[in-house]
């Protein structure tokens, strides 16, 4: 897997993860956590194979439980379709295609250092149960409005629970803005064969537009830089960060394309 998204994505999985090489495409599978979209999907090698729909579903709901059968489609793909390959994909809003931007650190891109807003912002690794517990009311509320509360809370804590073991493994951590003991923004870095990975970036809503986000990932990466040979995020192109990492010095390397069908909430 030579794309640095799919690599660190396969990585990120957990033990719990298949990853299966087929000629045409890889098959991701989390059976204990069937609403994971990215780790229950078919990675596909060419977009020519979503050339023929019917016959591409039906390989998908053959290789899937019942349970993500129910929640969702998921195609993801390392180079574009073209639009008249798309075109039954998208018709009455039945799919979304989600562009994606693999970028990895430059050092020499890199603007000046920001300073946090206040005195009594600190930076830290999570280290108790209510930092965990901060992280996930805040991801609960930030998620996709296409999501209901339960199934996307089921998803997360299996989440939760993987990121966690990776950290008892010193594979990585995640890191928070606190202020007066409060969650303001968090991310997590997890390093794999010296390829460190960016994940979950989020700022809490009522704490944007402050620096955050930007003084955050500086720290993250300082402290883990000689831990790393690569620095990877990715993110989506039409979204506002993609502006703060490319002034923090990542550049896109590659993209992924995300097309996913939502069956249930």
């Amino acid at each position: 897997m030579n794309n640095l998204g799919f690599f660190t994505d396969f990585k990120l999985l957990g033990s719990d993860a298949k990853v299966t090489e087929y000629v045409d495409y890889y098959l991701v599978e989390t059976p204990t956590n069937p609403t994971f979209i990215d780790g229950n999907c078919m990675v596909l090698k060419s977009p020519d194979l979503l050339l023929d729909k019917d016959e591409l579903e039906k390989l998908f709901k053959c290789h899937f439980s019942e349970a993500t059968n129910q929640h969702h489609v998921g195609f993801r793909l390392m180079h574009i379709p073209s639009d008249e390959i798309l075109a039954p994909y998208l018709q009455n809003d039945q799919y979304q295609i989600d562009n994606l931007a693999v970028m990895t650190y430059d050092k020499e891109a890199v603007e000046a250092k920001t300073v946090l807003q206040e005195e009594r912002d600190h930076i830290r690794p999570f280290s108790s149960d209510l930092d965990w517990e901060q992280w996930t009311q805040h991801e609960i509320r930030e998620r996709p409005t296409v999501f209901s509360e339960a199934s996307f809370k089921a998803y997360l804590l299996n989440r939760r629970n993987v990121y966690k073991t990776m950290i008892t493994q010193e594979m990585g951590n995640f890191y928070g803005v606190f202020r007066d003991g409060k969650l303001l923004a968090a991310a997590g870095l997890y390093i794999f064969d010296k390829i460190g990975r960016f994940q979950q970036v989020r700022t809490i809503e009522s704490a944007r537009r402050q620096g955050l986000c930007k003084r955050l990932i500086q720290h993250i990466y300082t402290v883990n830089m000689l831990q790393m040979e690569e620095a990877v995020i990715v993110a989506d192109e039409d979204y506002h960060a993609l502006k703060i990492y490319e002034g923090l010095g990542f550049r896109t390397r590659e993209n992924q394309y995300d097309l996913t069908k939502v069956v249930a909430q």
